[in-house]
């Protein structure tokens, strides 16, 4: 069962770490195939906010050219690390980090003018990654005086939570497909960094003999980031696809991308989090647009 275990996590950084342009290339192509699905569902489904009748509505208090929507967001993507982020650990440098990342929250918007609305959000943000790397030490054999190189594994897992408020703008070039740009501002409730150094073998081969490696696996940190931003600044771009459940409710399948402005801590090299999700928004209309 452990050997198991082990084979799913080494299969796991492979995947984000390893051959991170076959993953990239896959996902490009998996997002434009969920974008064009998104695209034609929302051409199909998408109804003309022309033949809805205000009067109707029990939530529509009076007849105004302004909408005003709320909603739940829900986003499911990936984080992934730029830079180097550094660690208690002298020499060691941890860069080209991946991992799963979620966010809820709610929103609220307005429609400004037609086709243009501002709004913000309040979510949840997890922007935790992994990130591993593998150093090589000179151990010497206290019988044959022997160099053994002895590969080591650094896996250290970097926790970021934060709680984020994002005021954005909307535009509607088309009636069913909108396009926000908004200015997250992040700020990080909690943080840790466990920081591992693991032997990759028990025995080694060296001018055709065997040796066994004793080496206890250790926790090297465990605790806070040194030096952490607790706020965090993004600029973040979606495209996104209105589709009408029911008289003044949509659905509207999403994709946003943040791009980062602020390094995660002093202790790194332009080490920032970047991220990409796909998120469902339902919004309920109080107000729609008067006809």
């Amino acid at each position: 069962m452990i050997s198991n275990v082990k084979y799913f996590e080494v299969k796991f950084w492979f995947l984000f770490n390893i051959n991170s342009n076959y993953l990239t290339e896959i996902i490009m192509r998996l997002l434009s195939i969920v974008l064009s699905f998104f695209f034609f569902t929302g051409i199909i489904f998408s109804q003309d906010r022309k033949d809805v009748d205000v009067r109707l509505s029990p939530l529509t208090l009076e007849n105004t050219s302004n909408q005003r929507d709320y909603g739940f967001i829900l986003g499911l993507g990936q984080t992934f690390q730029g830079g180097e982020q550094y660690v208690q650990c002298p020499e060691c440098q941890f860069k080209g980090g991946a991992g799963f990342s979620f966010s809820i929250g709610m929103l609220y918007e307005y429609e400004f003018l037609k086709g243009i609305r501002i709004g913000g959000l309040a979510v949840y943000n997890d922007f935790s990654f992994s990130s591993k790397f593998q150093e090589t030490e000179i151990k010497i054999d206290e019988d044959t005086g022997t160099e053994l190189p002895v590969v080591f594994s650094h896996d250290g897992k970097f926790t970021l939570n934060a709680i984020t408020a994002a005021p954005y703008i909307k535009m509607y070039p088309w009636n069913f497909m909108f396009v926000r740009i908004g200015m997250p501002i992040s700020y990080i409730l909690n943080n840790n960094i466990k920081h591992e150094k693991m032997l990759d073998n028990q025995s080694i081969s060296v001018a055709g003999m065997e040796y066994t490696i004793e080496a206890v696996n250790a926790t090297v940190e465990d605790g806070e980031i040194t030096g952490i931003n607790k706020l965090q600044f993004f600029m973040s771009t979606a495209l996104g696809f209105d589709l009408r459940l029911s008289r003044n409710i949509y659905l509207s399948p999403i994709f946003e991308y943040y791009l980062p402005f602020t390094e995660i801590s002093s202790n790194g090299d332009a080490s920032k989090v970047n991220n990409w999700k796909i998120s469902f928004e339902l919004r309920i209309a109080l107000k729609e647009r008067g006809r």
